[in-house]
């Protein structure tokens, strides 16, 4: 495996790190190009990404991690595109840069959450993306998802046991202004439920199921990955085809759940699953 560092990009403004089997792959076997997870440069969560890079660099693909416009080490780009549009631009840059490089005309593209977006928009905007791996991608609540949600606290005692103390100390506050004679208001410091810094915003279901039903037509293959860090948004294994009961899968779709990971695999041992479980996709997949 050989490992370079390229300045890419009509500006050479992405910096990118390309990983090459000692053979030089089939012309038609796709280039593999590992995004940035949210903010996170391209060595990825826990240098996930550089694992799965040289896994897929042994498994005979050539594989790419770069810094979108503005993370990392590559320079902010210099036009007025959103962050979404600027990453898409990105890749169509890289894309570009690659064929003339290596001749490779066919890209995979990989993702962990808003790489995971970026992966899926860029494979609806460019046909030369013919697979993609989504990890923590585009979810969507369905009903069995607030059985789930729900069901799961009324079986916790501490659930039972919290809600107790709530409801007590709300009684407790309420007789100590009612005996002073005093009108009672809400006690603003009292402590409230977590509110997630970050919440994701997806595109409408309805929307997102034509766009999934257009690349499965196209003949794009995709793997699909949650783990349980994504409660909020998807919480039991079969979740992403009851999100999407209308859409033909053709034996384009693969699926995994990995109950046991956070959303960042930050346990080696998820870290090794989630290679291996990668590799074998790819290998049985797209080689």
């Amino acid at each position: 495996m050989k490992e370079r560092a390229y300045l890419l990009g009509p500006n050479q403004s992405l910096l990118t790190i390309v990983s090459e089997p000692d053979s030089a792959p089939p012309p038609e076997r796709p280039t593999f190009i590992l995004l940035n997870a949210g903010i996170v440069h391209r060595i990825g969560p826990h240098r996930k990404t550089v694992k799965l890079a040289r896994a897929l660099c042994e498994a005979g693909f050539r594989a790419v991690r770069l810094d979108l416009s503005g993370i990392g080490d590559s320079a902010a780009r210099r036009d007025a595109l959103s962050f979404e549009e600027g990453a898409l631009a990105d890749l169509a840059e890289l894309f570009d840069d690659l064929e003339k490089r290596y001749d490779t005309h066919r890209f995979a593209l990989m993702g962990l959450c808003s790489g995971a977006d970026n992966s899926f928009n860029m494979a609806v905007r460019d046909s030369r993306v013919v697979g993609a791996i989504l990890l923590d991608g585009l979810a969507y609540r369905t009903r069995r998802y607030y059985l789930h949600y729900y069901g799961d606290r009324v079986r916790r005692p501490g659930s039972w046991v919290t809600l107790a103390k709530k409801v007590r100390k709300r009684i407790k506050n309420q007789l100590r202004h009612v005996l002073a004679d005093d009108t009672y208001v809400a006690d603003e410091s009292a402590p409230r439920e977590p509110v997630p810094d970050y919440v994701r915003e997806f595109e409408p279901q309805e929307q997102v199921t034509r766009k999934l039903q257009q690349l499965i037509d196209r003949g794009v293959h995709m793997y699909w990955v949650y783990t349980s860090g994504t409660e909020l948004y998807y919480n039991y294994p079969s979740q992403f085809f009851d999100m999407f009961k209308s859409v033909d899968f053709k034996n384009r779709i693969s699926h995994d759940y990995f109950g046991d990971s956070n959303h960042t695999f930050t346990e080696l041992r998820s870290q090794e699953l989630l290679v291996n479980a990668v590799t074998r996709w790819a290998t049985r997949t797209l080689a």
